[in-house]
């Protein structure tokens, strides 16, 4: 919507099955470029667009004479508009929230919460109150079920991790299924614990989510998850950097 671009009006964290779904389907239009696949690392001059005009955590860049910034090209190495104008060369703004870059996470995402960077792992951490924190991934190669989800993890408290998966035909929200019930129980340690839990899932599973207990009192670590299929084939997520 016109006007409505800063991050403030972001739903994004609302509709995490509509951002899914867009992101596949523009991860296989990628697939048909001439050089196949989407960047693996987002461009400066992006970068510097959404830092000033949508989260406003940079200030405009400098305005030459008879010129306002919008004609003044996004470069790095463009000469200063004064000698001693620090703001004319640029440099993206910290990013908010999650410190755990997108080669990392492997295509998994938190909700209502933030990823963290560990010595070996992430930690989930809660950042939205009286919401559920989850983290989860979208397949665009359904996962075939009975499917087993295998976690490397640990949290302070004792815990239990419910799992949510949205079928393949599964259009919005409510298509999201809970039942059969699939927990994971953490015990409170810090010692590295392998647990695991069967999606029952009546059909292949297009997007699968692990949500904390509660509204997220208890972070919890990850190292690594195992999705497990009926032929004992597996995908492998290792978290420790």
């Amino acid at each position: 919507t016109p006007g409505r671009e800063r991050a403030q009006d972001n739903q994004i964290d609302d509709h995490p099955e509509i951002a899914a779904a867009l992101e596949q389907k523009l991860k296989a239009k990628a697939d048909t470029w001439a050089t196949p696949g989407l960047p693996e690392e987002v461009v400066g001059a992006d970068r510097r667009f959404f830092d000033m005009h949508v989260d406003s955590r940079l200030p405009p860049p400098p305005m030459e004479d008879g010129k306002t910034c919008a004609f003044i090209g996004w470069d790095d190495t463009r000469p200063q508009t004064k000698p001693d104008a620090p703001a004319a060369v640029w440099h993206a703004a910290t990013q908010p929230g999650s410190g755990v870059d997108e080669a990392r996470m492997q295509g998994w995402f938190v909700r209502q919460g933030r990823a963290e960077p560990t010595t070996d792992g992430i930690r989930v951490v809660s950042n939205r109150p009286h919401v559920r924190t989850f983290f989860g991934r979208a397949f665009a190669q359904r996962l075939a079920a009975p499917l087993t989800v295998e976690l490397d993890a640990r949290a302070a408290e004792s815990t239990t991790l419910s799992l949510m998966w949205l079928g393949a035909s599964g259009r919005q929200e409510s298509d999201f299924a809970i039942e059969p019930k699939a927990e994971l129980r953490l015990a409170g340690e810090m010692n590295w614990t392998t647990v695991r839990a069967t999606v029952e899932a009546a059909e292949p599973i297009a997007i699968l989510r692990v949500l904390l207990e509660g509204h997220g009192e208890v972070p919890v670590e990850l190292r690594r998850i195992r999705l497990i299929k009926p032929d004992g084939s597996a995908h492998e997520y290792n978290f420790d950097g």
